[in-house]
């Protein structure tokens, strides 16, 4: 289907989707808080009607925004890396001031968590997250305007070197005193330390940071939830890098892509960084949130072009649609620029705009790329005019492409509104991710949008489930999850950041991972799923937590996949098993050995209620096709599994 730049109506051009069809292994999640949120550490409060509630305090900041990364090599071995206010807990030593935020004039650094996955036989997985908290540290101690130290980071595993594993860390830093907010990067290693660098472009924190962007005048920031940056290693151990990122202000004002090479040395204990260039991508920008992939013209070679998406538009919603690019990820040549989706119009007449973008190539479960790309957004529309929050996403979108270096190719466009009704998803800030259900023989790939609650605390996290047929442009609505982390989508963000009530947002990180242990037991699902995300979580007694006290860190992992299933025992000839008449005693009481041994497979357990919402400051939405819309706190049916 040739791509189209207007959509008239709510679903014109898009295909209708499947009702709820087909079958998904369903998951026992297991969450694991993995950092607690420093008791001492607290926001301020205000009381509201005999009730203390959070109040917004400028520049306060909180712990958000934690990404997670694991090594390609040893496939047990990660780090998470998140934005963090307070003292880092150490099981060793519990509330100890030697992991305080440093003394600067940022009330935010980035912090740095070792975690790693282990054998565990009590988890349907085969696995467990064990967290190295004698290593967790803060990065850097850097002075920062506006608290901007680390802003947005986003990790990215490069694999195993000499005898460390290696992590490239992006993120914003707004220097002391400086109009811009700049885009670095560093390179840690399992231990979250700091690797020296050299490097072609200005180096900062004693030769530990790059300076991949800036612009005069540009607050320079990463892309979309769930990353927006792709890598691809070469036989030489050399790493391509390609990424999206914004450029929001009063100079260009432009979207970004960058690429970038990436050397460490054969011990891993040093890295090169040689930027390549940096291409606009999109010249109208504010606050766009794009993203970036690699992609080759041959599926043997090596990739030579970044593609990317992105939204246009000098206002907020931002009304020039998104927008499609391919760039040459060595020379930074633009090779082309097309609108993929643009305005529409509800059924009474309202204006809406292409919005949000989310952007995942499709990789197969040994993570080589297929040449599928899928594109989420929503047709926007609404108040958050004048730099305010606020909308109503009328539809969900979700183009199918097949990009090559001369455009998207976009193949079919799907309606997903009304899976995202029925699961009660909210898109806004949503993650869009890839997993995994089948077998290591014969997987499917499953497409997932996650959100969190608008209210910070006691709710679960949400997961949309979704099967795509590509050849007839179908989707399918599978088996809702409930996660049972909470994730704070932006109460605590939005409270306590930069323009309180009107600018901050909390994201998760979520992404299928190979499973170290299915090589030793084949009975174990291939493939774990994990999130990271911050929240509050209930008491003991079921009620919420104290407002001053800050979001904790939590990870969720669970497989829709499954294990080879165990083989029966043949007996030989002439040989008789256990259990069977002839090997018990007179009174019938076993003599032999008894059971049989199988494989750990995911358990399973009814998905609760969902309801439909999408809006940051609630409302109700008018026109039938609109979202069912969040505002005040929703009790949600949490799912208990065995």
């Amino acid at each position: 289907m040739k791509a189209k730049n207007t959509v008239l109506g709510l679903l014109a051009g898009a295909a209708m989707v499947v009702p709820m069809t087909g079958s998904l292994q369903e998951a026992a999640a297991e969450s694991y808080m993995i950092q607690q949120a420093d008791p001492q550490d607290t926001a301020r409060t205000r009381n509201r009607g005999g009730v203390t509630v959070l109040r917004a305090t400028d520049e306060e900041m909180t712990n958000e925004q934690p990404v997670v990364a694991f090594s390609p090599d040893t496939k047990s071995t990660g780090l998470v890396v998140f934005m963090s206010t307070g003292r880092l807990q150490d099981a060793a030593s519990p509330n100890s001031d030697a992991k305080a935020l440093p003394q600067t004039n940022s009330n935010m650094q980035l912090a740095c968590l070792p975690v790693s996955m282990v054998a565990d036989s009590t988890k349907a997985e085969g696995v467990a997250i064990q967290v190295d908290s004698a290593n967790a540290q803060y990065i850097f101690a850097r002075n920062a305007d506006d608290s901007r130290a680390g802003n947005h980071p986003e990790l990215l595993a490069l694999g195993k070197y000499g005898d460390n594993e290696l992590f490239m860390l992006n993120a914003g830093w707004d220097r002391n005193n400086e109009a811009n907010t700049e885009m670095y990067t560093s390179v840690l290693n399992q231990n979250c330390e700091l690797l020296p660098l050299t490097a072609n472009v200005t180096r900062r924190d004693n030769n530990t940071s790059a300076m991949i962007l800036a612009k005069n005048n540009d607050n320079i920031g990463n892309g979309m939830s769930g990353g927006s940056a792709d890598i691809y290693k070469l036989e030489s151990g050399e790493i391509m890098f390609t990424g999206a990122f914004l450029g929001n202000g009063n100079g260009r004002d432009d979207g970004w892509n960058v690429n970038v090479r990436i050397t460490p040395n054969a011990t891993g204990t040093a890295v090169d960084i040689n930027k390549l260039s940096d291409t606009s991508i999109i010249t109208r920008e504010e606050r766009n949130r794009g993203s970036c992939e690699l992609l080759s013209t041959d599926a043997d070679a090596t990739p030579e072009i970044a593609f990317c998406v992105g939204n246009e538009g000098n206002s907020q919603p931002q009304r020039e649609g998104i927008w499609a690019t391919t760039v040459d990820a060595t020379t930074g040549d633009l090779l082309s620029r097309e609108r993929i989706a643009y305005r529409g119009e509800t059924a009474e007449g309202l204006r809406t705009y292409a919005m949000r973008p989310k952007m995942l190539c499709e990789e197969d479960v040994n993570g080589a790329k297929t040449g599928t790309c899928f594109l989420q957004y929503q047709m926007h529309r609404g108040r958050n005019n004048n730099n305010k929050k606020g909308g109503y996403d009328d539809a969900c979108l979700m183009a199918i492409l097949q990009p090559n270096a001369q455009g998207p190719n976009v193949q079919s466009v799907i309606d997903c509104t009304e899976m995202i009704i029925q699961t009660g998803i909210e898109v806004t800030h949503a993650t869009f991710f890839q997993t995994f259900d089948g077998t290591a023989e014969n997987p499917r790939t499953v497409l997932n949008l996650t959100s969190g609650n608008h209210n910070g605390t006691g709710a679960s996290t949400r997961v949309l489930q979704m099967s795509v047929d590509t050849a007839a442009g179908t989707a399918a609505r599978l088996s809702p999850l409930t996660l049972d982390s909470p994730f704070d989508a932006q109460k605590y963000a939005k409270y306590l950041g930069n323009n309180p009530n009107n600018q901050g947002r909390d994201y998760n990180d979520c992404q299928a991972y190979d499973n170290p242990e299915a090589a030793n037991d084949p009975t174990l699902p291939p493939k774990v799923n994990i999130c990271t995300m911050t929240g509050k979580p209930l008491e003991a007694d079921g009620s919420q937590q104290n407002p001053a006290i800050k979001p904790s860190v939590f990870m969720e992992v669970w497989s829709t996949m499954q294990g080879q299933v165990a083989e029966p025992v043949q007996p030989e000839p002439g040989v008789t098993l256990p259990n069977t008449p002839d090997n018990t005693t007179e009174g019938g009481v076993e003599s032999g050995p008894s059971g049989s041994t199988s494989g750990s497979t995911p358990g399973s357990s009814s998905p609760g209620n969902s309801v439909g919402g999408c809006s940051v400051n609630g409302g109700s939405a008018g026109g039938s096709a609109a979202f069912v819309l969040f505002g005040l706190a929703l009790a949600l049916r949490r799912r208990r599994r065995s």
